[in-house]
This record gives C-alpha cells, structure tokens and sequence, in this order.
C-alpha cells in the first residue's frame, strides 16, 4: 500500500510505503524526495566571504570548513558560488585558492579523482571531506541502466573507437 503524507516541519512530500500485513511488524522505507532531482526554474548563487576559512589556522579544519559549505551547496542546488576577497590586511591570499581547489575536487566524481585531479599539497585532508549528493556521483550507488548519462574519461582510443571509463567494471 502507497500512500502519500507530510511529515512534520517538512515542506516536501514523502512517500511512505509499507510492506506486511501489520504496520506494527512491517517494513517501512521511506524516501524523502526524488532521485534525481528536479531542475530548478531559476539560478541559485551564493556569495561566500573568503574570510571565514581565515578564522581557522591548520590546513585539516580549513579543509572540512570548506567541506561543510561545500555540502549546503550541494544540498540546496546552488549553480555559482562567488568567492568575495574582503581584502583586509589579516587575510590569506592563499585562502581564496585553497577554496577555489578544493571545490573543483568535490565536483569531480569520485571514481575519476585518481585518473584526472594531480596530487597537491592543498588536498593533504581531502580524505576528511564530507561526500556530495549529487547526479554526477552516483549517490545510489546503483548499477547502470540504458540510458544514463554519466560522466567518463577516455582510457584508450583508436580509430573512432575507444575504452572509456565511467566508474564500473564489467562483468
């Protein structure tokens, strides 16, 4: 049985299925929204000041700072971030960079990030970046079907044919 429901402070709907013939000893999934999410009619950016990663000193918490806003990006679908340079005296030139690569790293899918993102000094911590939800990651983690489109690096190419690796092995 499918029914439809709000739930508490939640705008959005979410969909409740059971399974058994009691509710009190049956399974109950629910699933909060949609995958993958609709597009939205408009642009969202957002205009982040430079100096809030300038608070923090160790290279470890600035980059989980820059993870965590990373996340929010990612959870409220912004398109352009605008990173705002305050210019004070106290402020890191090098903070503006350290935002700026370590957002290009988490936009890489995961299963390219060996193949196409260099070892930098910067990505030290990168280990300790919260995952992102979003379609180019696979965030199911489920398998392949006709017609997604995923993102790929191509291995080998001869001719107009070629090996390229989108995150799956074959079977």
């Amino acid at each position: 049985m499918r029914k439809r429901q709000r739930v508490g402070g939640l705008r959005g709907l979410v969909r409740v299925e059971r399974r058994g013939r009691f509710s009190t000893n049956s399974l109950v999934r629910v699933q909060m929204f949609e995958w993958p999410p609709v597009k939205r009619s408009i642009k969202l950016s957002a205009v982040i000041p430079v100096s809030n990663i300038g608070l923090v000193k160790d290279l470890r918490w600035k980059t989980i700072t820059i993870g965590e806003f990373a996340r929010a990006f990612a959870i409220y679908k912004i398109n352009n971030v605008v990173l705002l340079s305050t210019g004070r005296d106290d402020e890191d030139p090098g903070d503006t960079n350290l935002f700026r690569i370590i957002l290009e790293y988490l936009l890489v899918p995961p299963y390219l990030r060996k193949y196409v993102v260099p070892t930098l000094p910067e990505l030290r911590y990168a280990g300790v970046l919260p995952p992102l939800n979003i379609v180019t990651h696979n965030p199911e983690g489920r398998e392949p079907r006709k017609g997604d489109l995923r993102e790929g690096l191509v291995m080998t190419s001869y001719g107009n044919r070629g090996k390229v690796f989108i995150g799956y092995r074959r079977r």
